[in-house]
């Protein structure tokens, strides 16, 4: 999808709204990415809250974020945990388990993940 369409301009609006939005000023650690996809607009265009003292990147750690229909109808905010990094360490298989762990631990509260 092309930076000059009306929905381009309003979900890049919606993340710069975000970026310097007042409350962050007082979370220094969070950073606010977006993304609509790589030469085609995604299927579930994203703006991820990342804490650096977890994650710089959607590809590994925790971290919250608001994932929209593609037809930008409507948006879901989830806590959600990066994937590519652990499987392409620890291979597929291992790298499900881990995260399979870490999800099951965060559901519970355990602080030790």
């Amino acid at each position: 999808m092309s930076s000059d369409t009306k929905m381009w301009k309003s979900f890049d609006a919606c993340a710069k709204y975000l970026r310097s939005h007042e409350l962050l000023e007082s979370y220094p650690h969070i950073k606010v990415k977006a993304s609509v996809g790589q030469g085609n607009w995604a299927r579930v265009p994203w703006i991820a809250f990342l804490d650096d003292r977890e994650t710089e990147s959607t590809q590994k750690g925790v971290y919250g974020v608001i994932l929209f229909r593609q037809d930008m109808s409507g948006m879901y905010v989830t806590f959600n945990q990066g994937v590519t990094e652990p499987i392409q360490m620890h291979g597929a298989i291992e790298g499900k388990k881990r995260l399979q762990t870490l999800a099951a631990s965060l559901r519970h509260g355990d602080d030790s993940a």
